[in-house]
């Protein structure tokens, strides 16, 4: 009789252990989809905010869209020189990495939630009074970032 009960409490807590785990993941899963989230409304409105007050910028410089598409080309032949020159070794010492692989490795990136919240800290750093860095810049900083993450 004993035996049993001390197996029914080790299987209750071998479940109550995998239910916490299986809870903690999706609280985490929730809180990191939140977070992101934020990030990306908090982004586009930097954004729209920038280009309401300093639309000057974009209106009598006309050459950011132009700059933007050169940065997005230049971006990607980076990644895929990067990709391409570790190309032979993830494939036969790592994971085995395959030509499709590559090209998604190559278009994908570092896009997202970090080089948005990096830029947004740029921008916060630029709002502040110091001499290095305009607030047009942290603007721009963040229009180029934003743009070449989608």
């Amino acid at each position: 009789m004993t035996h049993s009960k001390f197996m029914y409490v080790l299987i209750f807590s071998e479940i109550a252990y995998f239910y916490l785990t299986a809870v903690l993941f999706v609280f985490r899963e929730i809180v990191a989809y939140i977070a992101n989230t934020i990030i990306f409304i908090l982004s586009g409105v930097i954004i729209a905010d920038g280009v309401l007050r300093h639309n000057v910028h974009f209106e009598r410089h006309g050459t950011s869209w132009g700059f933007l598409l050169l940065l997005y080309f230049y971006v990607q032949m980076a990644r895929a020189a990067v990709v391409g020159a570790l190309y032979l070794l993830l494939r036969y010492f790592g994971y085995g990495l395959d030509f499709k692989e590559a090209i998604i490795i190559v278009w994908s990136g570092l896009r997202g939630a970090v080089s948005l919240s990096l830029a947004l800290s740029v921008k916060h750093a630029s709002d502040t009074a110091q001499p290095f860095l305009k607030p047009e810049v942290g603007t721009m900083f963040v229009f180029f970032t934003v743009a070449s993450c989608f």
